[in-house]
C-alpha cells in the first residue's frame, strides 16, 4: 500500500507527540503522581521513611508520625495539582480532613472554591470552621470576604471586633487591609457615618505616622473624603482629595469626587477643570 509523503509526515508527528507525552508523564515527581492519579486506579504510595497505612478511601496515606500541620501542608500542596474547585481538588482536601480534622488551613482551602463560585451556603461552613479553629489567622480574612465579596457589612464588623483584642496592642491587617479601615467602610455603608469617622481617623492617623502621604492607599483618602461629604464637611473632604490627587493624578474617581465637592462649594470653574482632566 502506497503512503503519501504528507501522511507519512503526519504519522511521524503523531509518534513524536505520543513519545513526548510519555516522557513528560514519567518525569513527574512521586508526589505529583500520587496526588494526580485516578482515585479509582491502583494504589501508589509516596516515598518516605515513615510507615504507611490505608486511608478511608483505600489510598495509602502518611501515618500518625506526621503532625496535623504537616498533613495539612501535604494535602494542600497536592490539591494544587488540580484546578481549584474541581472534583479532584476538593476530594484531595476532603481526604486530608479525614486525617487532620482540626486543620484550619484545610477547612479554609475547601471554603475558597465555594466562595469564588458564589456558593454562599457552603463558604461559611468551611471558612467559618477555619475561623473557629484559628481565629487569629482567619477571622480577619473572613471579615474581608464578608465586606468585599458579599457586602455583608454587619458580619464584617462583628468579625473585626472579635479579632481586634486577640493580638493585643496590634492593628491587624488581613489581606494587607487594616481592620480599622474595614470597619470604617462597613459602618459608612450602613449609614453610620459618625461611627465610621472614628475608625477612619484611627486608620488615617496610624498611616500618617509613616511621615509619607504617598504611603497611604488612595482608596483610604477616597473613603475619608466620601465620609466627610456624608457628614457635610466639604472643606475637609477637599483637603483629602487634593492630597490624593497630588500624587495619583490619573485616577478618575478622585477627580469626580473633587469636582462634586468644588461644585457644592460654588467653585464651578474649578469643578469643570477637575472634570475635564
Amino acid at each position: 500500500m502506497h503512503t503519501s509523503p504528507l501522511n507519512f509526515k503526519m504519522l511521524k508527528l503523531s509518534i513524536f507527540c505520543l513519545s513526548l507525552a510519555c516522557i513528560l508523564c514519567s518525569c513527574r515527581s512521586p508526589e505529583e503522581r500520587y496526588f494526580s492519579r485516578s482515585f479509582d486506579g491502583p494504589d501508589e504510595t509516596l516515598p518516605s521513611s515513615v510507615d504507611r497505612e490505608l486511608g478511608t478511601n483505600g489510598i495509602r496515606l502518611p501515618s500518625d508520625s506526621l503532625s496535623q500541620e504537616e498533613l495539612s501542608d501535604l494535602f494542600v500542596q497536592g490539591s494544587f495539582l488540580y484546578y481549584q474547585g474541581s472534583p479532584g481538588h476538593q476530594l484531595v482536601l476532603e481526604e486530608g480532613l479525614g486525617l487532620a480534622p482540626t486543620s484550619a488551613l484545610l477547612h479554609r482551602e475547601l471554603g475558597v472554591a465555594y466562595l469564588k463560585r458564589g456558593f454562599a451556603d457552603q463558604f461559611p461552613r468551611y471558612y467559618g470552621r477555619a475561623a473557629e479553629l484559628d481565629p487569629v489567622t482567619w477571622l480577619g480574612w473572613r471579615a474581608y470576604l464578608y465586606l468585599y465579596f458579599y457586602r455583608d457589612y454587619q458580619r464584617a464588623i462583628d468579625d473585626c471586633n472579635a479579632l481586634d483584642p486577640l493580638p493585643p496592642n496590634f492593628v491587624d491587617h488581613p489581606q494587607s487591609t487594616s481592620i480599622d479601615n474595614m470597619r470604617g467602610l462597613a459602618h459608612h455603608q450602613l449609614g453610620e457615618y459618625a461611627v465610621a469617622r472614628s475608625y477612619i481617623d484611627l486608620h488615617m492617623d496610624f498611616e500618617r505616622s509613616s511621615g509619607d502621604p504617598q504611603y497611604i492607599e488612595k482608596t483610604s483618602y477616597l473613603l475619608s473624603a466620601v465620609n466627610y461629604i456624608a457628614l457635610g464637611k466639604l472643606d475637609d473632604a477637599l483637603i483629602e482629595l487634593d492630597i490624593a490627587v497630588s500624587w495619583s493624578a490619573k485616577w478618575a474617581e478622585l477627580h469626580y469626587y473633587r469636582a462634586s465637592v468644588l461644585f457644592e462649594l460654588g467653585r464651578y470653574a474649578e469643578a469643570r477643570e477637575s472634570l475635564n482632566l
